[in-house]
């Protein structure tokens, strides 16, 4: 039987994987319920809507190569400001 500190990074990098499943993946996969009507609406061709992902997940990889940094540089609480003050603003 392995010993609990052999299983423990596992344990971790397994919760770590359903996590970004279960906010990137179904995050990803609900584009397809939309883009028959995004399509229509719009005009586009499949490979035009399909570009609104390709974009939206170049800057999710940008955004999470870039927070630490910032967040470091000016703290949490002033980076996390305007995404407030624009909520505060839409939820008017």
């Amino acid at each position: 039987m392995p010993s609990r500190q052999s299983v423990r990074p596992w344990l971790v990098c397994l919760g770590g994987a359903i996590m970004l499943f279960s906010v990137m993946g179904l995050g990803s996969n609900i584009y397809s319920v939309y883009q028959p009507y995004i399509i229509a609406e719009n005009g586009l061709s499949n490979a035009q809507a399909g570009w609104i992902v390709t974009i939206r997940s170049l800057f999710i990889v940008v955004s999470m190569f870039t927070a630490n940094r910032l967040c470091a540089r000016l703290g949490l609480r002033l980076t996390c400001t305007p995404q407030y003050e624009t909520n505060k603003l839409y939820h008017k």
